[in-house]
């Protein structure tokens, strides 16, 4: 096996076994058409990589505190 084809075929298998890596950017687990809004008290704000995260108490309809925890696009995104 020459030189040439020996890269290459290394290539293609690093290429095939790092695939999985980047599974986890897609936003199947989110709902993108509906628009949520929260009013509460902000408990906690991690501005992290890869995903800031806010963790805040609302009230619901009924005056009932609920946790949400609201996990944003990656930092770079959200700096102008």
């Amino acid at each position: 096996m020459s030189k040439y084809s020996f890269a290459l075929v290394l290539t293609l298998a690093l290429l095939a076994f790092s695939a999985p890596v980047f599974a986890h950017h897609g936003a199947s687990a989110y709902d993108n058409s509906t628009l949520t809004t929260l009013t509460g008290t902000i408990t906690d704000f991690q501005f992290i990589q890869p995903h800031p995260l806010i963790s805040l108490d609302a009230k619901d309809d009924n005056g009932n505190v609920t946790k949400w925890s609201v996990e944003m696009t990656a930092p770079n995104h959200l700096v102008h």
